[in-house]
């Protein structure tokens, strides 16, 4: 194997807890803006990057980078909608 490895984080939530997530984090979106198209990713792919996420989760994904060191490369954490 060559490099070090990226490590991927799924939490996996209902689709009823998802679609309340995306309503937290994009409510009064103005339809043409930006965000409305970071939302509508997020409908479309069922993913919900942790930057994106309420609460955050990009520090989860730093404090497990923190862990392993230099084990992995690089840490992403993800809200991932089942079904």
């Amino acid at each position: 194997m060559t490099g070090v490895p990226d490590l991927d984080i799924a939490v996996r939530v209902t689709p009823e807890t998802f679609d309340a997530m995306v309503a937290k984090r994009w409510s009064n979106v103005k339809p043409d803006a930006a965000r409305a198209r970071t939302r509508d990713r997020a409908i479309e792919t069922g993913k919900i990057t942790a930057g994106d996420s309420i609460p955050k989760l990009s520090g989860l994904g730093s404090q497990v980078q923190d862990i392993l060191g230099d084990e992995v490369d690089h840490v992403d954490v993800s809200i991932i909608k089942t079904g």
